[in-house]
Parts: C-alpha cells; sequence; structure tokens
C-alpha cells in the first residue's frame, strides 16, 4: 500500500512537471471567475438523459496553424494540448435518435499551447458525433463541435502586435474531422483523429484572420458498456417541401478600433427531409449591411477611390440541416449573385450553427458566415416554419 502511495505520487510530480500541465493548471486558476459561470450553464445540460451510457475522454493533440496571406508570418507555429471530454452513448429513446443511428452527444474542453505570439487557448464545445461505420471492436464518426474560447494573449498594438489572427479574448470555436475509436478492453477504448478547428471572434474585433488548426489528436475513452443500442423500427417521416422565413441581426468591425456596426440578413429557405430528422435546404439571403457602407467609406477615403457606397448583398444557399430534437444544424454554402464591386469580396462563403425549436412553428438561431477559414460575422435571429 505504501509502495503504492508512493507511486502516485511520483506519477502525480512527473505529470505536473510536464509544461502543458503546469500552465493549464495555473491558468485555470486565474481564470477561474470565467469558467466557473460556464459549468454553471453546462450542468444542466450534461445532466440529462441519465440513462444513457457515459464516454469519458482525455486525448494529447498536436495542431499544425494553417496560415494565410495576412499570417503567413505564424506559418511556423505548432501546438501542444490536451482535451477532455464528457459524452453519451444515445439510446433511441427519441426517434431521431434512431434516424441518426444513435450518435453520441456532449461537452469537451480544449486547451493548446503554442508557445509565442498566440501562447494559450482555452475553450469548451457542444459536441455531436454522427456514426459513420461500427463494429464489435472499430468506430468511425464525423465529430461536429461548436463553442466558446479565450484567448489571454491576443492582438495588441503596443504589447503583441504579430497576433494579427485574434483581436479580442473573446472567439467562437468551430471544429470537424474523422474520428475512431478501438475497443481495447471491457469499458476502455483508444481514440485517434484528425480535426480542422477554426477560432475567430466572428469580426466583432480586428484584426481577425482567425488561427486555423490541422490537429492530430490520440488518448484513451472510458465507455462502461460494451453493447451498442439495439436497433429499433426506422421512424416514419413526410417527405413534403418546408418554408423557412429567417431574419438574423449581428454586429461587426472592419478595422482595427474602427467600432462595430450593424448587419441585418432575411431569408427564405425550401427544406425537404431526407430521413426523419435531416434535410436538404435551398434558398435565397438578403443581407443589408451599414458595416458593408461604413467599409467602402474608408477603402474610398485610404485609397482616393470611388467604390460606389452600398449597403445590400444578396446570395444563394444550399446545404443540409442535422435535426437533433429540438436542436437542428445547418450546414449551407452561399454564392454571391449581387455584392459591391471592388471590395473583393469572396463568392463562395459558408453558414454554419445552431438552431433550438421553440414552439412547432418558431425557432431561434445562432449561425456564423466564413469565407472558407475566414469569419464574416455572427448572427443571432429567428425563423418562422410555415405550416
Amino acid at each position: 500500500m505504501v509502495t503504492c502511495c508512493k507511486l502516485s505520487t511520483q506519477l502525480i510530480e512527473m505529470i505536473y512537471t510536464f509544461d502543458i500541465w503546469r500552465r493549464l493548471t495555473s491558468e485555470l486558476l486565474v481564470q477561474a471567475r470565467l469558467i466557473v459561470p460556464l459549468l454553471f450553464f453546462l450542468i444542466p445540460i450534461i445532466g440529462r438523459g441519465q440513462t444513457q451510457v457515459p464516454h469519458i475522454g482525455a486525448n494529447l493533440n498536436y495542431s499544425y496553424f494553417l496560415w494565410n496571406e495576412n499570417t503567413s508570418h505564424l506559418s511556423n507555429l505548432r501546438a501542444k494540448g490536451v482535451e477532455m471530454s464528457y459524452l453519451k452513448q444515445t439510446n433511441g429513446q427519441k426517434p431521431w435518435q434512431v434516424a441518426n443511428h444513435y450518435p453520441l452527444w456532449g461537452i469537451s474542453f480544449h486547451f493548446l499551447d503554442f508557445g509565442s505570439v498566440v501562447e494559450s487557448l482555452y475553450s469548451f464545445s457542444l459536441d455531436y458525433k454522427q456514426p459513420i461505420w461500427r463494429s464489435k471492436r472499430l468506430e468511425y464518426y464525423f465529430p461536429l463541435g461548436l463553442g466558446a474560447a479565450y484567448t489571454p494573449k491576443h492582438y495588441d498594438v503596443q504589447h503583441n502586435p504579430l497576433n494579427n489572427a485574434i483581436g479580442q479574448s473573446f472567439s467562437f470555436l468551430l471544429y470537424t474531422g474523422i474520428q475512431q475509436y478501438l475497443r481495447i478492453a471491457p469499458g476502455w477504448k483508444l481514440e485517434g483523429s484528425i480535426k480542422i478547428l477554426h477560432y475567430s471572434n466572428g469580426s466583432l474585433a480586428q484584426p481577425n484572420d482567425g488561427i486555423n488548426t490541422l490537429t492530430l489528436q490520440g488518448g484513451v475513452v472510458y465507455a462502461p458498456s460494451q453493447t451498442l443500442p439495439q436497433a429499433k423500427p426506422y421512424p416514419v417521416y413526410h417527405k413534403k417541401w418546408q418554408w423557412l422565413v429567417a431574419s438574423e441581426i449581428g454586429w461587426k468591425s472592419y478595422e482595427v478600433n474602427s467600432g462595430r456596426y450593424p448587419f441585418y440578413n432575411l431569408s427564405v429557405l425550401a427544406r425537404k427531409p431526407f430521413s426523419f430528422s435531416n434535410q436538404w435546404v435551398i434558398g435565397t439571403e438578403w443581407s443589408y449591411s451599414p458595416a458593408l457602407r461604413e467599409e467602402i467609406q474608408f477603402i474610398n477615403r485610404m485609397n482616393e477611390t470611388s467604390i460606389p457606397e452600398q449597403q445590400s448583398l444578396l446570395a444563394m444557399l444550399s446545404g443540409v440541416e442535422f435535426g437533433l430534437g429540438r436542436v437542428s444544424i445547418p450546414l449551407l454554402i452561399g454564392a454571391h449573385v449581387y455584392k459591391p464591386k471592388g471590395m473583393g469580396i469572396p463568392l463562395v462563403f459558408q453558414k454554419v450553427g445552431i438552431r433550438y425549436r421553440i414552439t412547432d412553428q418558431w425557432m431561434g438561431s445562432l449561425l456564423l458566415k466564413t469565407f472558407t477559414g475566414r469569419s464574416d460575422g455572427v448572427g443571432w435571429g429567428v425563423a418562422y416554419r410555415m405550416r
């Protein structure tokens, strides 16, 4: 017994001497005032559905910084980190769980340490893992995560001018990838994954080139149950088209210390179910943006140009929306069919986020618009589904 205690003490000391864990512990103590309120928000969520089988995971990861022309000076950055997750295996109590082949869902805590310039990132995410293929020993998943991040050392014109990736302490986190589990013993699995992580403040502050990483991850998962849920009859669904009218409001900045200006989106979407809970989506979106007008005025002053001060954008949308009961996750690709000339606004963009069904007709939403790794804006909105 004494020998076991000594070995345990030595193991704890070894873990603490590992630089990542030491820095993580110190920073968590300092930032407890931010983390504790998040836990109070998340505890009611993870406390629901206690009959579902838990998956508790701990992983180490190594990340490569994916740079663009504005962040090429950060191209050599690499990050080491950890991820801790608490997931639940759905068991078919709800029809959407059967329709989506019994996915995993839960929360994760992420920590990345870049060592310099960017230094540390701390984030929480709500996670959803869609099964791709499963056998008695091997499981493959398509993971999606959406959350919030804290960056202590963000851009500062005097103290940290090189970090033009993140312009403020608060950022959004979005990730996806491919994930594998391998059962090695009763109740235990090895995990390996490749993920793309995107951190951005959604243009709430500048600079906003964002942090994008290619992350390799490996670790261990404790899952007490070794049996997959028993297959149930696939739920019946109707294949009729549904019409959705959605509106959003958000704020964005266009230059360092420029202030924030509003933008408004109005969308008309047609949705056709291809399973009980998932739908194809097509539609159009009109954007009215005083923020865009302010940006054009700024460029005209700086470059002595005469770009027309337009405030509108028009785009076509298409994609899918995954339904998880009252929650759904839209993954959309858009193309601008009308935009100001001379502004360099990309033709193609992506929209991803979350909707929550309040009633049969009304929904709330949080949607992020990005240009292939660079966030353009975050919109909070409501949507109405026509009968």
